[in-house]
């Protein structure tokens, strides 16, 4: 049995104690298990503060103690990670600021989409920046990308890298997220997201403020997990409001959120890819309202199966409140999101993974 050292920047925190349930951690859950299923024993590895182990459904994670990043990158860990994974036939990077400086050639990358489309940091697309990008393409053989963003970029940047990027998108399991019965009579509006700034969340809590005294028969409910304080404080907006919710799940229950729901908030601002919980929505034959941004657009079409709008306050608050007043009009949309879906099938995607798999690692 060949096996496959994979390395993540996390998984869990870096003291092992909480995991944070979203789209990357999925993926990885269910990548890992389609090796498995290949023959193959994968191993993860993660930064952490300190050395410890970890089990979840069945995965083992190993921190390596190192945290330290440089332009977004984890030298340290880097080289942590190929010192004690000398004796593994194969390795992945589960994204591609892993393989800087160095990634075994005979491997394979992700980008879950373009990280650098934001001005949070003065570094983004500096000259050195862009050298150490540059280094983390060259590196290994395969790169999948999830959306068609990244692509373009890579080919408008560094055109003569384009030859080794290969797009998988993200995908959505649609026996499991289907389109169900409302649950409760509220007109709700959920925010399937992190509770992060890249995500909009702040704009979605502000649009919640306008439009919650407008309609008795709205609420807005909130489903996932961010740092320990920005869930506290969540938790008390939501106990000082009878019609704003809050809660998380594990990821294998997150179908019960979507079923308590009308409409789909996607607001990301940046940094997003070809997003699982749009995803899953459309599976649901949601009413799906998402940012202009990154692979967002490989998955909605405007006003056929969901909304895209620039991502504000004032847009969002005008887009729902334009879906509520004419909801009874959107069947169409929900139909057609759903028809979406079907061609992001879990399925199609571990056939796309299992061909690439099976040429960069030979067993």
């Amino acid at each position: 049995m060949k096996s496959i050292a994979i390395l993540t920047a996390q998984f869990f925190d870096p003291n092992g104690e909480r995991i944070i349930f979203g789209g990357a951690e999925r993926y990885l859950v269910d990548l890992v298990q389609l090796l498995e299923e290949m023959g193959y024993y994968p191993r993860v590895y993660q930064a952490g503060h300190h050395k410890w182990t970890r089990i979840y459904n069945q995965i083992e994670f190993r921190s390596l103690p190192s945290f330290r990043s440089e332009y977004d990158m984890f030298p340290e860990l880097n080289a942590n990670f190929h010192n004690v994974t000398k004796d593994i036939h194969y390795r992945l990077y589960f994204s591609l600021n892993m393989c800087y400086p160095y990634a075994d050639p005979q491997s394979i990358a992700i980008s879950h989409g373009v990280w650098w489309d934001s001005d949070s940091k003065a570094y983004y697309r500096s000259s050195e920046w862009m050298r150490r990008m540059e280094v983390s393409l060259n590196a290994p053989n395969w790169i999948v990308s999830v959306d068609t963003n990244t692509i373009n970029w890579v080919r408008a940047a560094f055109p003569w890298m384009a030859q080794k990027m290969h797009y998988i998108p993200n995908y959505v399991n649609t026996q499991v997220f289907k389109p169900e019965p409302k649950e409760g009579n509220m007109f709700t509006v959920l925010y399937p997201r992190s509770l992060v700034g890249a995500r909009g969340l702040k704009e979605t809590q502000y649009a919640a403020g306008q439009l919650l005294p407008r309609y008795r028969d709205m609420e807005f409910y909130f489903v996932g997990r961010g740092a320990p304080s920005d869930e506290e404080i969540m938790e008390q907006w939501a106990r000082g409001s009878t019609r704003v919710r809050y809660e998380w799940f594990d990821m294998k229950e997150m179908t019960r959120a979507y079923r308590q729901s009308d409409v789909v908030l996607i607001p990301s601002k940046y940094s997003e890819g070809t997003s699982l919980s749009a995803l899953e929505a459309l599976a649901c034959g949601k009413v799906v309202i998402a940012g202009c941004t990154g692979g967002l657009t490989d998955l909605i079409l405007d006003d056929y199966n969901g909304f895209l709008i620039p991502v504000s306050t004032e847009a969002i608050v005008e887009k729902v409140e334009e879906v509520y007043l004419y909801r009874d009009h959107l069947r169409s949309i929900m139909k057609n999101a759903r028809e979406t879906a079907l061609s992001f099938s879990i399925e199609r995607w571990r056939d796309q993974w299992q061909k690439l798999i099976k040429k960069a690692y030979p067993t």
